[in-house]
């Protein structure tokens, strides 16, 4: 039996399966890295009360849910994208808005992709509550645009 030739045979097998796994890590790291960049777009849009950059990562149909927990009952709200946009781009200059992100965990499958992104919102400077953003996201023409966010809001357990 010719075991050099088996050698070269399991070695090569080896290196096609380590490619492939390779080049789908480093897709898996480009597409996770492209869904942070939309997200951060996003938010610099909020911070700077920019309508066109949020929206240039929304889609048309984009559906804003909060889960609101401060109170004695938890309460789902539900906001349309022209009302969400029309908050944040007319409040006013004080107090001052700021979402801060802090944790990532992104899964992504082909053109499909959820964010899960903690958070700890502060007004006028100081801290008002936190949270989790949940994002659906799906690629189109090679970006990935916002389709669905949901929102938690509570002040306890907040570690921010």
């Amino acid at each position: 039996m010719n075991y050099n030739f088996l050698y070269k045979q399991f070695f090569l097998l080896l290196l096609v399966i380590f490619n492939g796994t390779l080049l789908n890590a480093q897709s898996s790291a480009n597409d996770a890295a492209a869904i942070r960049a939309t997200i951060a777009l996003f938010f610099e849009g909020f911070h700077e009360r920019n309508e066109a950059k949020m929206k240039s990562v929304l889609d048309d149909q984009t559906v804003f849910h909060s889960m609101d927990e401060r109170g004695e009952v938890t309460q789902l709200r539900a906001i349309s994208i022209e009302q969400f946009l029309k908050a944040v781009v007319s409040r006013p200059d004080n107090p001052r808005w700021e979402e801060r992100l802090h944790e990532f965990t992104i899964e992504v499958d082909g053109s499909i992709a959820q964010a899960w992104v903690s958070y700890s919102f502060w007004l006028g400077g100081s801290f008002s509550h936190c949270g989790i953003d949940a994002f659906t996201l799906y690629k189109k023409d090679q970006t990935w645009v916002i389709s669905y966010l949901i929102d938690s809001r509570k002040t306890e357990d907040c570690d921010y």
